[in-house]
């Protein structure tokens, strides 16, 4: 979310004071918003009135398709395990495209032509992958970089795990915190996947992965269920981009003195762990309990309960980015040395934005870091 207007300014003047030396001035404008921010995060996409998984919204420039469920022998292993332990099945749900120039929705790819599939974030609470979408900035972003061999980006609307009706079901007596639990969202990011492929005809090495926050969760969870498993022949995309990925659900990162505590008062964004009036882990793990967000690599990969923490020998070359001052900085920091560990320092990027906070790229205003962090992505791109 952009800081208001009215205080924009003066905020951002604020801001790039010494960073360890904050005063109250400083201070005062943060707080003001993470204020506003967890006001309106309660109802958010009620309030934007965005669109969710049961509906494609189509509209004035909005190119939009539905996406049949994945088949279910497709959901095996420990996924399909979680699935049946959480009633969760395979639906049809929304897709937007977003085109660099004029392109034919769901145009065979050219020779060379690469894809950005991106998934986005929101706590898996709220936002949406439709270009109405505040979080939709970011594919965009990545478009407007003109890199020659992306011309387009594929975004899927996976089920949240506490729909925007959610500040209605709560007023009502209804139960907020069991709508969509988890695996429910990976299913419909490898039915995404499987569009690409399948129907668009995009080799999975002409894929790049990309998610923010919670979609950075995501999309480790989908390249690692198709490392695992490679279901159907689906073999794991060619490259990954996090962008301030969420990496450790189980809590393990919130110590004293950590980042957790520490970039509290300067990061634009309250705690994943306390989107609005909803209890995101909880949502998300409602049928599976606690034990799975502190051992289970699909859920905390940065995770410091992880009894075997080196995961990530199958996966593709790797982007992450944050910034200094976000809340999730420790836990991001953890995911990056475990991968260059797992996969060696020449298979993952890591660029942390000084003086930077939780997804910087989504905020024009946030300059110079959000230039200079597109600047890092697009030189990276440009090499695969």
């Amino acid at each position: 979310m952009a800081f208001p207007k009215v205080a924009r300014g003066p905020y951002h003047q604020v801001r790039y004071t010494e960073t360890r030396n904050r005063n109250k001035v400083r201070y005062f404008y943060e707080n003001i918003h993470r204020s506003v921010s967890r006001i309106l995060s309660n109802s958010m996409n009620e309030f934007l009135d965005l669109p969710d998984h049961r509906e494609l919204r189509l509209g004035d420039g909005v190119l939009g398709v539905y996406v049949d469920g994945i088949p279910e022998d497709l959901v095996v292993g420990e996924i399909n395990e979680a699935a049946e332990k959480a009633g969760v099945q395979p639906i049809r749900i929304p897709g937007y495209w977003m085109h660099q120039g004029e392109l034919p929705m769901g145009q065979k790819p050219s020779e060379g032509e690469k894809v950005i599939y991106f998934l986005h974030g929101g706590s898996y609470v709220a936002m949406s992958a439709h270009p109405s979408s505040s979080t939709s900035a970011l594919p965009r972003s990545l478009l407007e970089l003109r890199c020659p061999a992306v011309q387009r980006a594929f975004s899927i609307e996976y089920r949240l795990c506490a729909v925007h009706c959610a500040p209605r079901l709560a007023a009502s007596g209804g139960d907020i915190s069991s709508l969509n639990p988890f695996p429910a969202q990976l299913l419909d990011a490898l039915a995404g996947y499987a569009y690409l492929v399948n129907s668009v005809g995009f080799s999975p090495s002409s894929i790049i992965l990309v998610g923010d926050s919670a979609g950075g969760h995501l999309t480790l969870a989908l390249t690692r269920y198709l490392a695992q498993y490679t279901p159907g022949s689906l073999a794991g995309p060619g490259a990954l981009l996090l962008l301030s990925p969420w990496p450790d659900m189980s809590g393990s990162h919130n110590v004293q003195g950590g980042s957790m505590e520490r970039n509290r008062d300067c990061d634009i964004d309250s705690s994943p762990l306390e989107y609005g009036a909803v209890d995101a882990p909880a949502a998300f793990l409602r049928a599976h309990g606690e034990d799975l967000a502190k051992y289970s690599p699909y859920m905390s990969p940065a995770g410091r309960l992880l009894a075997d923490p080196y995961i990530f020998a199958k996966f593709p070359r790797t982007l992450v980015t944050s910034g200094s001052d976000e809340m999730l900085l420790d836990q991001i920091r953890t995911l990056v040395l475990r991968m260059q560990d797992d996969m060696g320092e020449s298979a993952v990027t890591y660029f942390e934005a000084a003086n930077s906070v939780h997804d910087c790229v989504l905020f024009k205003w946030h300059e110079p870091e959000r230039t200079q962090t597109l600047q890092v992505i697009k030189s990276w791109i440009e090499t695969l």
